[in-house]
């Protein structure tokens, strides 16, 4: 599972304990019982471990899994959600032009767009060019 996720069998045995991320296929039923993770689990499991990795604690994880199971239609949030990472928030995607606060303020929208330099850049040279030929 190490291999696969990054998650070593200590974090993966507690999250599974604490609700974090269960598995969906079969639990562990007593010792020397293997817990069964789907593709989407796994693929849960890597985007906990990307947000981990980009400083969300494992409380705070909790806290975006719970409000996106609240707040949305998904089946398996972590495996369906696109997600933003910033300093001090996880925020959701919800359109191209729309996120969605699930930690610092849940609930909170922001309208968000993306500034395409390299079409401004050639904008510019468009018109100076027009421009100079006039």
């Amino acid at each position: 599972m190490l291999a696969i996720t990054g998650v070593p069998y200590q974090t993966l045995n507690l999250w599974a304990k604490n609700g974090l991320i269960e598995p969906s296929i079969a639990g562990a039923a007593g010792s020397g019982s293997e817990r069964v993770y789907s593709f989407r689990d796994l693929v849960a499991l890597k985007v906990a471990v990307a947000l981990r990795s980009g400083g969300v604690t494992t409380k705070s994880l909790l806290r975006v899994i719970r409000f996106l199971q609240a707040h949305t239609e998904y089946e398996n949030p972590l495996s369906e959600a696109r997600l933003v990472v910033t300093t001090s928030d996880v925020l959701l995607v919800k359109s191209g032009e729309e996120l969605i606060s699930t930690l610092k303020k849940p609930g909170q929208s922001y309208l968000a767009f993306v500034v395409d330099l390299p079409q401004a850049v050639i904008d510019v040279f468009e018109a100076e060019r027009k421009a100079s030929a006039a």
